[in-house]
């Protein structure tokens, strides 16, 4: 089952996941986390093209953008 999910960061949200990924203090989990969420924003890009992208499998950025 195809379940599509919008993703519309506040200002706040993107200064806050920008500053995490600047910093790089954090483990990869959580930045790769962050990159999924940056581009996964307002639905620029396919599930597909993310997993691309990042070089990783779609079914790792469902969890992100379901937490919510």
């Amino acid at each position: 089952m195809n379940i599509t999910y919008l993703v519309e960061l506040t200002q706040e949200e993107l200064h806050t996941l920008k500053t995490l990924l600047s910093k790089g203090l954090h483990n990869a989990r959580l930045l790769k986390r962050a990159n999924i969420l940056l581009i996964a924003n307002h639905n620029q890009h396919s599930d597909k093209d993310i997993s691309q992208l990042l070089n990783t499998v779609p079914q790792l950025f469902t969890e992100p953008k379901n937490a919510s």
